[in-house]
């Protein structure tokens, strides 16, 4: 299948609730672009993720997953409410809540890399609700990071946060060892060794990222494997022998050599 995209600014979207006018786009990833569209008769914005066609299983998956968190209070567990899906000329449309800004953009545009302690309480409350959530429904987002967590409307709700993009959540019992997953500067240390993975995956990921907000810098290198993992031994110690063993991806002989510091602060998202 070819990879046309073929939405553009001002196209009229027939979904199943409504029609919806594209007003611009907000973003573009691998699989797709998210698009701000106005609803037609009621004015209301909503966020709309449109798949390139050719990646129609992805669309298939992420709507699977979908459907299984709409089991789950949005608002309760912080997680993005889920309106609609349609097809518009082949590409998968999947609507969404209208949000502000992600978390990097918001951190990206302060003064400061860094949010106060009550702040940082009011973050780790919400991403620990949105993984109790997930976690009741045996599900695993894999791919928490700065980018994937929105802010509401920081004006009228201060750090009111909501958890986004899906497309590459699976079941916990999917997970199989040896998967690469997750954005490499927050990935867990059971991703890169190779160890069987559960949904302590993401709860790795918040907390690194908390961590972040606490300090204003990465704790560790982010270009490759091998040096996030040699800056994990140097600040928490080799990890248990019987873990390495186990490890499919184990770097034992190397780790043991001490590694050099870890390199300054980099981006975030």
């Amino acid at each position: 299948m070819t990879d046309l995209f073929e939405v553009e600014e001002d196209h009229f979207l027939l979904g199943n609730t409504g029609v919806y006018q594209l007003e611009k786009f907000l973003g573009e990833g691998a699989f797709g672009k998210v698009a701000q569209c106005k609803k037609l008769g009621t004015n209301e914005l909503f966020a709309i993720k449109i798949i390139k066609n050719k990646y129609k299983l992805v669309g298939e998956h992420e709507l699977k997953v979908l459907q299984e968190i709409r089991q789950l209070d949005a608002n309760e567990h912080s997680i993005v409410s889920f309106m609609d899906d349609f097809s518009y000329k082949n590409h998968t449309c999947m609507v969404f809540e209208m949000l502000e800004q992600s978390l990097f953009q918001f951190i990206k545009n302060r003064t400061t890399r860094y949010l106060e302690l009550d702040e940082i309480r009011i973050v780790a409350k919400q991403l620990l609700a949105a993984l109790d959530g997930l976690k009741s429904i045996n599900m695993v987002h894999c791919d928490i990071k700065m980018d994937n967590i929105m802010l509401v409307n920081h004006k009228s709700e201060p750090f009111r946060l909501k958890l986004i993009d899906f497309g590459l959540a699976k079941k916990a019992n999917e997970l199989k060892t040896g998967t690469k997953i997750q954005n490499l500067t927050y990935r867990a240390p059971e991703v890169i060794l190779g160890l069987p993975l559960d949904e302590r995956l993401d709860l790795w990921t918040v907390g690194y990222i908390l961590s972040y907000l606490y300090t204003g810098f990465l704790l560790h290198p982010k270009d490759c494997e091998y040096n996030v993992i040699r800056a994990m031994v140097a600040m928490q110690g080799m990890p248990d022998g019987f873990l390495l063993d186990r490890g499919i991806f184990s770097m034992t002989a190397s780790l043991e050599t001490p590694p050099s510091p870890p390199r300054g602060a980099g981006g975030s998202g």
